[in-house]
């Protein structure tokens, strides 16, 4: 799966980036297991921020992040002009 990205293209290592479909698909399973349980509550730690993960400090620049972002602004940036 694709890990957040900064700027610079580092990718955190430990953080799934969260416009990877592959991500959310990750995540509905576990979603359905926990909900097979008889638990109170689920508690979601602090890993769902966006910005400050270990060498990635601010994100998402990946390949996925950047599509998106050109498609829904009808551009073509690449993380070299945007680093510019």
């Amino acid at each position: 799966m694709q890990y957040m990205t900064d700027i610079e293209g580092n990718e955190s290592g430990s953080c799934l980036c969260y416009s990877d479909e592959r991500f959310y698909d990750y995540i509905e399973k576990r979603y359905m297991l926990f909900a097979g349980t008889s638990a109170d509550f689920l508690w979601i730690d602090d890993d769902v921020r966006i910005p400050n993960h270990g060498v990635v400090k601010e994100c998402c620049f990946c390949p996925e992040c950047l599509r998106v972002f050109n498609e829904k602004n009808d551009s073509d940036y690449t993380i070299e002009y945007i680093r510019e």
